[in-house]
């Protein structure tokens, strides 16, 4: 899977976790302030282990920041929304920074 969506979030789930049901909203709330941002959801299990793994992902939820296919960050568990909308915020204007 390749990404060409610019900064793209994907929030990684599994099926009976609770953290991951509070997170949704979380980030939909997020997303839906910017529109700099495509929110995908992907849930954990066989068919999308190639994907978690090459993002390293152990432990859900997980939030990866990506610009299109390279990773910019990775945080796991459940986060407050002011607290992940600023991690957002800082690894973007990182990123513009850098590519300036």
């Amino acid at each position: 899977m390749e990404l060409n969506f610019g900064y793209t979030i994907i929030e990684v789930q599994g099926d009976s976790c609770a953290n991951c049901i509070t997170m949704m909203p979380i980030i939909r709330n997020i997303a839906n302030r910017r529109n700099d941002l495509t929110v995908f959801t992907l849930l954990l299990n066989e068919e999308t282990r190639p994907i978690l793994s090459k993002y390293d992902v152990v432990s859900i939820p997980t939030t990866l920041l990506l610009y299109n296919d390279e990773l910019l960050g990775k945080v796991s568990g459940l986060q407050p929304e002011e607290i992940l909308e600023f991690w957002i915020d800082s690894k973007i204007e990182e990123h513009q920074n850098v590519i300036k």
